[in-house]
């Protein structure tokens, strides 16, 4: 019977900090999460596009959030293949906020991992967030 690492730790201080990216081994151990995800998602023959932070994809996020842009219609397969991979990378869904943010964190046998990746339907969505951001600095 394989052990749940989410079992494990529940209770206890992680002896590694899990956070979006900042440090080596997290950005290590997202590379076989970010490689799968965008096989599956070229694999669909979905149309997507990465918004930004894409320069260190495929094997890290970099320190940042992923935003993907993918079309309405296409937002639940979109939404299926995340989960999907996450489930595979030996992770689960931690956070969801409407249905465009989501936060995964997982542990793949070795260390554990976490991104947030955020699924945009409509471009004009994203741009207003952004602008809302600067804003509120």
């Amino acid at each position: 019977m394989k052990t749940d690492p989410f079992e494990i730790s529940r209770g206890k201080p992680l002896q590694q900090k899990i956070t979006n990216g900042t440090s080596p081994d997290n950005e290590a151990a997202q590379a076989p999460f970010l490689i799968e995800l965008f096989q599956r998602l070229t694999d669909s023959a979905m149309p997507y596009c990465v918004l930004r932070n894409y320069e260190t994809l495929l094997y890290s996020l970099g320190g940042s959030d992923l935003d993907i842009l993918v079309a309405q219609e296409n937002v639940e397969e979109a939404l299926g293949i995340l989960y999907a991979v996450a489930r595979t990378s030996g992770g689960r869904c931690i956070m969801q906020l409407g249905n465009t943010f989501r936060c995964f964190c997982g542990h793949n046998g070795l260390s554990w991992w976490g991104v947030r990746i955020d699924i945009h339907p409509r471009l004009l969505n994203w741009l207003l967030f952004i602008v809302y951001g600067l804003a509120m600095r």
